[in-house]
């Protein structure tokens, strides 16, 4: 009967064999532990139960004997029925265990090569999920590790690489280039992290126009109607909506019927309350005149061809978040899943980072540097954002007096920020962007040899879809001419078999010649060369 002493923990092992490595190290590594792994290799009594002698009054015969029992019993106890059927007659512990062996080492070896076939033959398709793709892999890469067949991190990122569809080219073009650049290798990790974020952009850029937050937010407006009827109309001073939404004369949607669609800040502000993350900021237009054309606080960069030259700072009191597109002027940063951000317009634009953004804000001849926390990193914003209620909620007063917009400290009423107006009503600050935080300006012809040739729709791609940033592209579009492409794709002209173009029309007029030479044999009249003259005309 095996003693309290004696428990000890033991990996099972699996109807298929699949964990047989690790079972097969396990056992040996916990019945060393007890001395007994020499029941595996041998029948007999071994060297070292001879060596210890008696241990209270028990003779090493009889102390092997007794543990012989107990290893036979762990092996029985730690394998499926299925398997122990085969095994059960064995006489001893090494019987036993030779008889696992060979039901499962040869298995193994089989696992290992369909496993290894699987690793390599897994593609991913052009619709498939990315992340389920990989997941997929790694998984293979496990259960080869598990049977003793380890995957070295080279391989398994040409593994990874190589299983990606066409559509991915550019990206691991653009990976590889930068590890050649920069003399560091590629790992897993790496491509793994670049190309799930591609794919989870692509899901984004495919979706429609109302996405489930989007629609969300929608819902949650049709909601809220009910808290819009106190609302009174500065245009026609009707309660249960506001200017931007009137269809009277003067308002902004003048003659557009009396259908009426909820206003887009207050049903996503309300949803986006109870959300995991505070608020996301959806900025309504701002407009103050029916004669200036309006505009809304928020541009989306891509509806701009010229590079950003003037870094302009708006604080508006309908934006619920800072926002900013200037990554170089956060303090802290960390990134974000793409979260969409709406515009009164409908564009949507999405937000990839948060953390905490260094500004000046100006004070009459002086600037207060003031450090915004939890502010949104948007690349395709036009402009940084700077939310008032953040403002009023962090300490500070705000107060709309003389054209200006006022911010003190509660503590002293120490005015730390005087922003002026705008003519339009606006309440912005401009500053000329310095040199380093400009975008490089690269011509299309430079930018297609850096990055090995690829074709001026791929590179237009690559920076459309913010795979390369950091760039303005100088592209006017028309073709040009790269002589090493010409030079690889060059293939001979084709020879006609029939002249196409029209004699000369007198003798003389067109002579054709033609030179041969050097002979390797000496002609008659000790010649190496001879050249022909013939005329068109005749």
């Amino acid at each position: 009967m095996m003693n309290e002493d004696y428990k000890i923990n033991i990996f099972k092992l699996a109807a298929d064999g699949s964990n047989w490595v690790t079972y097969r190290d396990r056992m040996k590594y916990a019945l060393d532990t007890r001395g007994w792994a020499g029941h595996l290799v041998s029948t007999a009594v071994t060297q070292e139960y001879k060596d210890a002698g008696d241990i209270g009054g028990v003779k090493p015969e009889t102390r092997w004997k007794a543990d012989e029992a107990v290893v036979r019993q762990l092996i029985i106890a730690s394998v499926p029925d299925s398997v122990f059927n085969h095994i059960k007659g064995g006489a001893n512990a090494k019987s036993v265990w030779d008889e696992l062996k060979k039901i499962f080492e040869g298995r193994t070896r089989n696992l290992l090569i369909d496993l290894g076939r699987k690793l390599q033959n897994t593609k991913c398709g052009e619709d498939d999920d990315i992340h389920a793709h990989f997941e997929s892999l790694a998984n293979f890469r496990e259960q080869l590790a598990a049977m003793g067949q380890t995957i070295s991190n080279d391989q398994y990122t040409n593994t990874l690489m190589s299983s990606l569809p066409s559509s991915y080219d550019a990206n691991i073009s653009i990976i590889t280039t930068n590890a050649d650049m920069s003399s560091t290798p590629i790992t897993p990790t790496t491509v793994i992290r670049i190309i799930t974020d591609e794919y989870d952009k692509r899901l984004l850029r495919k979706a429609k126009p109302k996405s489930s937050q989007v629609e969300a937010f929608a819902t949650e407006a049709q909601k809220n109607k009910r808290k819009k009827r106190d609302l009174e109309c500065f245009n026609c001073h009707k309660k249960g909506h506001i200017r931007t939404e009137c269809w009277a004369k003067g308002g902004s949607k003048e003659g557009q019927g009396p259908k009426k669609k909820a206003s887009v800040r207050d049903g996503a502000t309300s949803a986006i309350k109870d959300a995991d993350v505070e608020v996301w900021a959806v900025i309504e237009e701002a407009k103050e005149s029916t004669v200036e054309v309006p505009r809304s606080p928020v541009m989306v960069a891509e509806e701009s061809p010229d590079i950003i030259t003037v870094e302009t700072k708006l604080y508006d009191s309908g934006a619920s978040r800072h926002m900013s597109p200037f990554c170089n002027k956060f303090v802290t940063y960390q990134p974000i899943p793409p979260c969409p951000i709406v515009t009164a317009d409908k564009h949507t634009f999405y937000a990839e980072g948060i953390g905490d953004l260094q500004i000046d804000v100006p004070n009459g001849e002086v600037l207060t540097p003031v450090l915004l926390k939890d502010t949104l990193h948007a690349p395709q914003i036009g402009l940084t954002v700077v939310s008032i209620g953040r403002i009023a909620k962090a300490g500070y007063s705000v107060s709309f007096e003389d054209n200006h917009c006022k911010i003190r400290k509660d503590q002293d009423r120490r005015v730390v920020g005087s922003i002026p107006t705008t003519g339009n009503g606006l309440y912005k600050v401009e500053h000329a962007l310095m040199a380093g935080t400009a975008l490089k300006q690269v011509n299309i012809l430079t930018l297609h040899r850096r990055l090995g040739h690829v074709s001026l729709d791929t590179i237009r791609s690559l920076v459309c879809n913010n795979a390369v940033t950091g760039l303005h592209i100088i592209d006017d579009g028309s073709p040009f001419f790269c002589e090493s492409c010409e030079y690889a794709k060059a293939t001979r002209k084709t020879i006609r078999k029939e002249r196409t173009a029209p004699l000369a029309s007198a003798f003389g007029e067109e002579i054709h010649t033609d030179l041969w030479g050097p002979l390797p044999l000496l002609s008659l009249g000790s010649r190496k060369y001879y050249v022909t003259f013939t005329d068109d005309h005749t």
